[in-house]
């Protein structure tokens, strides 16, 4: 199989060559023999090929072994990053799709692409029913494609997306999210002398229990 998959078989020669240059190296906790931006790089080609493909699932799985691979410190990083968050976003995993853009722009991601991440950060708001914050997002998409100097062919890509994502926006309702739970009201009314405390509550004192 490693024979006849030219992809895979570039991934494990990549893999060997890294170990046997760098052998049982450790510099720090995230710097280990395992650390290999040509290898991050295959795997990323090799997600790119499976997206392509509509292979989304398996895409992701390669993008992961990509940040994986990838030097922290290095270019390889923030891409594997933003590709997977392609997938996540395809998958409907938004949150962890925030979380993987959010990653790689304080990772350095190129900034003559970053405008795009800011469209995927924004389109995951809007899947979640965070208008405000999807409002916000294509504000700071607005405003930083504004920057760049973008072509003809990339700026009404761009505005075709923005356009899209409004479209989407318009018809999304402010939601609330399921992990905060909405207090039942106080019992008899607030209490004037304690915050989000019922009225049934009095404060007491006596010489043998002191104050209660």
């Amino acid at each position: 199989y490693f024979c006849n998959n030219e992809g895979v078989r570039n991934i494990l020669l990549q893999w060997l060559k890294q170990m046997q240059l760098t052998y049982a190296k450790k510099i720090n906790e995230t710097d280990t023999a395992l650390k290999c931006d040509e290898v991050s790089l295959l795997w990323r080609q090799r997600g790119n090929d499976k997206f392509r493909a509509n292979c989304v699932d398996d895409s992701y799985e390669c993008y992961c072994k990509s940040v994986v691979y990838a030097n922290q410190d290095g270019p390889m990083y923030p891409l594997a990053l933003a590709n997977r968050s392609a997938a996540l976003l395809r998958m409907k995993r938004f949150k962890e799709c925030l979380t993987d853009v959010a990653l790689a722009i304080d990772s350095n991601y190129p900034t003559e692409q970053r405008h795009k991440l800011l469209l995927r950060r924004a389109d995951c708001h809007i899947e979640l029913g965070e208008r405000q914050n999807a409002q916000d997002a294509l504000r700071e998409a607005t405003d930083y494609a504004a920057t760049l100097n973008l072509s003809a062919a990339h700026s009404a890509e761009f505005e075709r997306h923005i356009k899209l994502l409004e479209k989407k926006l318009e018809v999304v309702v402010e939601t609330v999210d399921e992990d905060e739970d909405e207090l039942p009201p106080c019992h008899n009314g607030e209490n004037p002398e304690f915050q989000a405390a019922s009225n049934a509550i009095e404060l007491r004192r006596s010489e043998s229990a002191g104050r209660y």
